[in-house]
Order: structure tokens, then sequence, then C-alpha cells
């Protein structure tokens, strides 16, 4: 019972009450055979200048076509593919030949492959940045940040100021590491699934949608000052 009660403090205190209700009834939903994926919206300003030295023994590039390195952890070859076909880019670090980390980004539309819904950008201030990867052994160095100083310089330079992503809710340290880089956290999505039938509840546009098929759109123009 302490133990338990220890258990919940610690998730309430990491996610807050809401969220962490949220999340003990996704585990139960999972269990009866469904799932709920809770999402917060960010918005990152794209700065002019980088944010810490450049990387020494770093190779940045720009991938064009699928390539298996960018295979790692659960990723699905048919999405990644997916994502060079519709024109999204990636950005990749190599370090001693072996991929080190990598961001994906793309200018007009993303189409969640978590859920169904899609994201839709207004201005071309605005793009959408999602899968940002770092390899285990370099999560506690600053490539990172080189990373995003990389996509950023380009972003910057090609009339970028903005860029969206969609968070976990229940991913406390991410949501933290944003905010630290300036994101301002605008709303938030929860999508409760089972079978097909999908329901969304959001803070905003379409905040509620009820469908076997449908795939709810979601635009993001610039954030208000």
């Amino acid at each position: 019972m302490a133990s338990a009660l220890n258990k919940w403090t610690a998730l309430r205190h990491e996610l807050g009450t809401g969220v962490a209700l949220l999340y003990l009834f996704q585990k139960l939903w999972k269990r009866l055979g469904g799932k709920l994926v809770a999402y917060r919206f960010a918005y990152q300003p794209i700065p002019a200048t980088r944010s810490v030295a450049p990387a020494v023994g770093v190779e940045f590039r720009w991938l064009t076509a699928f390539e298996p390195a960018l295979m790692v952890e659960d990723r699905k070859e048919a999405i990644v593919r997916a994502r060079f076909d519709r024109g999204d880019r990636c950005l990749a670090a190599f370090k001693a030949g072996e991929l080190a980390a990598f961001l994906w980004l793309a200018n007009t539309h993303y189409p969640e492959d978590d859920a169904r819904c899609d994201y839709r950008l207004g201005p071309h201030e605005l793009v959408w940045d999602y899968d940002v990867y770092v390899a285990p052994k370099y999560r506690v160095t600053r490539l990172f940040a080189q990373l995003w100083d990389e996509a950023n310089e380009a972003l910057y330079r090609d009339g970028a100021r903005w860029s969206v992503s969609r968070i976990s809710a229940f991913n406390a340290p991410s949501l933290r590491s944003h905010q630290k880089r300036g994101a301002r956290l605008t709303g938030s999505a929860f999508f409760i699934m089972r079978g097909r039938l999908q329901l969304l509840l959001a803070s905003q546009r379409p905040r509620l949608h009820l469908s076997l098929t449908g795939r709810p759109e979601f635009r993001f123009e610039l954030p208000q000052d």
C-alpha cells in the first residue's frame, strides 16, 4: 500500500494530478484492448544565432532518401519511406561513420501516424518538427542542441521563424526540454481508441470528433504575442 502511494505521489509530482490520472487510465485502457494518446502542442522559436559551440567531429547531412541507419528502436520502414515520399526533410548527425542523431521536418502538412488526424500549417514562417532522436551514448552531451542549431540555421535562412510539434503529455522530461529552449505550450489533444473507433477531445478546433475512419484536422497559425 505504501509503495503504491509513493508511486502515485511521484507520478502526480512529475505530471500533475490531471495528467497523472489520465496516465493511469491509459494503462487500464491498454489492458482492455484500447489505446490512448495524449499530446501537448508546442511552438518553438527559431533563433538567428546558435545556442552552443559548433560540433567537432560530427557530420551533419540532410538526407533525401531512405537509409537503413534510420531504423532505430521501434521505427517502421514503411513509415520512414513514406516521409521521404511526401517530401519531409531529415537532418542526421553522424559521428565516426555511425548515426548519432536525427530530426524530421515537414513544411505544410504532417499526417499523424500514432492516431488518425492531420496537422496543417498556415504561414510559411512555420514548420512542423517531429521524431527527434539522439543515440543513448550522446544523450548527456551537447549533440541535441548542436543538431537543433544546425537545423535552425537552415530554417532561419529559408524564412521560418517557428517550429510546431506535438509532445506526449506523459513525457515530462521532453516537455521541460522544449520549454528550456523557449517553447510555448499552447494546447492539448487526447485520442481514445478501440478498434477502428476513435474519440478526439482537444483544447482547440476541432475540439470533439468521433469516427470510425475520419481524420480530423488541426490548423496552426503564427502564435499570438
